[in-house]
């Protein structure tokens, strides 16, 4: 079973929202942070520790392929090389949120 597939389950039943980076708001250096800080933690009073959202993104990740070629003779061979693919993450870190030796949430 996929990790992604596991956390949409539970973030379904705990009711925290799954969000697709690009379509919400996108950005780099920190957007993210700043995005959960403006909808999430600024509107929690509570004390303990919070998951405020799951943050879904892609990057590109450096990966090796293989495949089997044929020469123009018609002789076939395999070929392993590197390539770039996107793959999907699912953001966590920064959003359990430890808020015991504060007076409140942090992000």
């Amino acid at each position: 079973m996929q990790i992604d597939f596991l956390l949409k389950k539970e973030s379904d039943r705990s009711g925290i929202p799954m969000l697709w980076w690009p379509s919400v708001a996108g950005g780099k250096n920190g957007d993210k942070h700043r995005y959960v800080e403006k909808q999430y933690v600024q509107k929690t009073q509570g004390k303990g520790d919070f998951v405020y959202c799951l943050i879904t993104d892609t990057e590109t990740a450096m990966s090796y392929a293989s495949g089997e070629l044929k020469t123009r003779k018609g002789k076939e061979y395999w070929l392993v090389y590197k390539c770039r693919k996107l793959v999907s993450q699912t953001l966590l870190r920064g959003f359990w949120i430890n808020s015991r030796a504060s007076d409140g949430p942090i992000a």
